[in-house]
């Protein structure tokens, strides 16, 4: 007996824990849906309500202009006996105001937009009384009201601007009347129903023609209001039930064709026309999902359930399979073991080979790096020797000095690239970057003779101070002189530019040849590679690649590009460096 009561109370425990969760998630599901249609209600009841007071404000702003008219003054004035009909009716009809009138302020008309003079406010010399919209004009106020002459005629919104004498008393007023209807036609018929409540509860404006003139007695407003039309006899607004449900207002059983069966009502008050707006947004697709997503959440339940039973029932199969399982990873892990050794053993190799090729390369780097320094000592001695023949000694030993200079430059470089190869800060200080120009064509001298380049420089007025190292910035501008005197060789106009400016906290130089230029100035900085002929003992294609390293080595950049007038330009951009770094 005991063990049967189980049997049955673990399925209906289940049932009812499933029946629960799925009441959660319904009512989780619908409040999340309600306010996220209240969210989409509030964005399209403000678009509706912009829309409704853009359309009132235009035709505020046509009685404020009719208002100050030259001729509607004289005519209200007794100045001038114009006919307003002509300036009445070409605003009415640029506007779509339905009639426009003057007024005195016993409410005699003076001038109508009605050319036909039909009924009261088209007949020129009668009157239409002073209702509140003319009275509140005549206060000096902006008149504004709606209503029916008759319940049969159309609905109508009324705007009144005063008319002052040049002297400053009120001596009239100018009323527009416009015509609701073709104001709703401006509005589109997809969005959902919208309407606009009055004082006394009357739908007097909105998007659905069958809710006009209905009424809801239980409409109050914060501001009351004599209505202009009688609401006696108008039809009561459609029956409905409205309930509060998580903080929204909703209507269910609606007995209305235009209407859904039950709505989410979003209201606001605009008292600048002192009525109500309402928009009506139907529930049913959220009530429709928080329910599908309730069956949802049950029907995962119960595949839960049904997963739980299976695996119970299969308990024993997968113990069976986890120990097999478990012989198998034992096996796999000694396979894995082996090939980690194998692995490491490659590891191990593909270092050793790493380190020759780095070596490869610090060899072909100090190669380079020495040759230009040993190419300059050698000039400057042959230089020496034959001023010594020749007796100008004065010059020779200046020769020698720079022979002296060279011997240093290359004690330097060495001891750069054996901090280099130490993983050794380097050291980077200021440098007038003039100077190491000057120094560098003093190196290259004797090969721009000898080539017979020419050498033009504009910016170098003053010292410019960056940050780099001394021997490093040199070596890079001798690379860069050597490679625009090689692309020179096969051309007439030998000459060399260096133009040197300042941009905001950097300094610029460029470097530019008038030879062919080059054919891939985006692969100058790889190495080895080199626009010389195969097999030329004039480098081997590691100058540039070690120029751009080094530039970048001082928080630099060094790029490479083609001029359209012929030649190339290499650009040197340099931070500036601050007098305190020498």
């Amino acid at each position: 007996m005991a063990t049967a009561a189980r049997k049955l109370l673990g399925p209906a425990g289940f049932i009812l824990l499933a029946v629960a969760i799925a009441a959660a998630v319904y009512v989780v599901s619908l409040r999340v849906g309600l306010d996220a249609l209240d969210r989409t209600a509030k964005a399209r009841l403000a678009q509706s309500n912009d829309r409704f007071l853009g359309q009132v404000t235009r035709f505020q702003q046509l009685v404020n202009s009719l208002a100050r008219h030259p001729q509607v003054g004289a005519v209200a004035a007794g100045r001038a006996d114009l006919n307003l009909t002509e300036l009445f009716l070409t605003s009415a009809l640029a506007s779509g105001a339905e009639d426009i009138f003057l007024v005195d302020p016993d409410g005699k008309v003076l001038g109508s937009s009605d050319f036909q003079g039909e009924g009261a406010v088209g007949r020129v010399g009668g009157s239409i009384g002073k209702p509140d919209y003319i009275q509140t004009a005549l206060g000096g106020g902006m008149g504004w009201s709606h209503g029916l002459e008759d319940k049969s005629e159309p609905r109508k919104l009324y705007f009144s601007r005063a008319v002052f004498s040049e002297t400053g008393p009120v001596i009239g007023a100018v009323v527009v009347s416009v015509g609701v209807r073709p104001l709703e036609l401006e509005w589109s018929f997809g969005i959902e129903p919208i309407a606009y409540f009055d004082q006394a509860g009357v739908i007097f404006v909105t998007n659905r023609p069958e809710l006009a003139l209905q009424r809801d007695p239980s409409v109050s407003l914060p501001r009351a209001r004599r209505v202009q039309f009688p609401t006696d006899g108008l039809p009561e607004i459609f029956d409905y039930r409205g309930t509060e449900l998580f903080g929204h207002d909703i209507w269910s059983d609606i007995q209305s064709d235009v209407l859904p069966d039950a709505a989410l009502v979003l209201t606001r008050y605009l008292p600048r026309v002192e009525l109500q707006a309402a928009i009506f947004q139907d529930i049913r697709p959220v009530q429709e999902r928080a329910f599908l997503f309730a069956l949802l959440s049950a029907a995962l339940v119960g595949l839960i359930g049904l997963g739980l039973w299976v695996t119970n029932l299969r308990r024993r199969a997968l113990a069976e399979r986890l120990i097999a399982e478990e012989a198998a990873n034992e096996q796999l892990e000694a396979r894995v073991e082996a090939r980690t050794r194998q692995l490491r053993e490659t590891q191990k190799q593909l270092i050793a080979a790493g380190r020759l090729s780095a070596l490869g390369e610090m060899s072909a780097g100090i190669s380079h790096e020495l040759n230009q320094p040993l190419a300059a000592m050698q000039n400057f001695a042959e230089n020496g020797k034959k001023l010594i023949e020749k007796g100008r000694t004065e010059l020779a030993s200046e020769n020698f000095d720079r022979l002296t200079e060279q011997v240093d430059r290359v004690g330097r470089i060495i001891r750069s690239l054996r901090a280099f190869a130490r993983k050794e800060e380097q050291e980077i200080r200021a440098v007038d970057i003039c100077e190491a120009v000057d120094r560098a064509l003093a190196i290259s001298e004797i090969r721009l003779k000898r080539s017979g380049v020419e050498v033009e420089r504009s910016g170098f007025d003053a010292p410019v101070f960056v940050s780099a190292g001394q021997v490093r910035l040199e070596q890079v501008l001798v690379n860069i002189i050597g490679n625009a005197i090689d692309a020179l060789e096969d051309v007439e106009a030998r000459r060399i530019n260096f133009a040197l400016r300042r941009d905001a906290d950097r300094a610029l130089l460029s470097i530019s040849d008038t030879g062919p230029g080059i054919d891939a100035p985006d692969q100058v900085f790889e190495p080895f590679y080199s626009t010389k002929d195969p097999g030329s003992s004039k480098g081997m294609g590691l100058g540039l690649s070690i120029s751009h390293g080094i530039v970048g080595s001082f928080s630099g950049t060094l790029s490479c590009r083609n001029l359209d007038q012929g030649g190339a330009e290499f650009l040197i951009d340099l931070p500036l460096a601050e007098m305190g770094d020498e």
